[in-house]
C-alpha cells in the first residue's frame, strides 16, 4: 500500500497513516521515525488509539475482503472483475468515486477542501499457479495474488470505511482524502 500526499499530511491525514499500520498488523512506530503517536492526533474527535480500535473492529470484514480479492486475481490493466468488486464495495459505503479512469482504475473521493491525502492501492495479481489448497484459493488457473495486492486493496477499503464512518459522524475534521485503486 503507498501513501501518496497532495499536499503535506495534515489532521486526519496522518491519521490515516495510523490506520493503515493497524490495518497491516504493526502496532507501533520506529523509535527512530519522524512521525511520533503524539502528533498524529490533531483534534479531540478521534485520536490514534480510537482509529486503532476502529481498525481492529474492522478485522474480520477487511480479512473477508482480502479471500474475496484472493479468488479472482487478475493480471496487469485487465481488472473488470477486481475492479467491479471495488465499486460495488464503495457504493455499499456511499463513497463516490470515478470510474473509469486508465482502463480499470477507480478514484474515489472523501471529504472536500484543502489538506488533500491521496493513498493508493495496487489491484492486480501475478501470473503464478497458486497450489495452496483452501477455501479462498484463486479461481483463475495461472493467476494469483501472490503479491499481496489483494490485501492492500482490502486495507484500503477499511480505511476506507473508517474515514466515511467519520464523516458522517461528524468527527472529520476537513480535508479530501483521494482513494486510488
Amino acid at each position: 500500500l503507498r501513501v501518496i500526499a497532495c499536499r503535506p499530511p495534515y489532521r486526519d491525514g496522518v491519521e490515516i497513516m495510523v490506520v493503515l499500520l493497524v490495518l497491516a498488523g504493526s502496532f507501533g512506530l520506529p523509535e527512530h521515525s519522524r512521525i511520533q503517536m503524539s502528533k498524529m492526533a490533531h483534534n479531540d474527535a478521534a485520536g490514534p488509539h480510537d482509529t486503532m480500535m476502529q481498525a481492529m473492529a474492522l478485522a474480520n470484514w477487511t480479512i473477508g475482503i482480502r479471500r474475496d480479492l484472493h479468488q479472482i486475481p487478475e493480471l496487469l490493466y485487465e481488472l473488470p472483475r477486481t475492479s467491479r468488486y471495488i465499486r460495488s464495495r464503495l457504493e455499499e459505503l456511499s463513497i463516490p468515486y470515478q470510474y473509469p479512469l486508465a482502463g480499470e482504475g477507480i478514484v474515489a473521493s472523501i471529504g472536500s477542501g484543502e489538506p488533500c491525502v491521496a493513498l493508493r492501492a495496487d489491484m492486480d495479481a501475478l501470473p503464478i499457479h497458486e497450489t495452496v489448497e483452501w477455501p479462498f484459493k484463486s479461481q483463475t488457473d495461472g493467476q494469483m495474488h501472490a503479491c499481496g495486492h489483494d490485501a492492500h486493496t482490502a486495507m484500503l477499503l477499511a480505511a476506507a470505511r473508517i474515514l466515511k464512518q467519520r464523516e458522517v459522524g461528524g468527527s472529520w475534521v476537513g480535508g479530501t482524502v483521494k482513494l486510488v485503486f
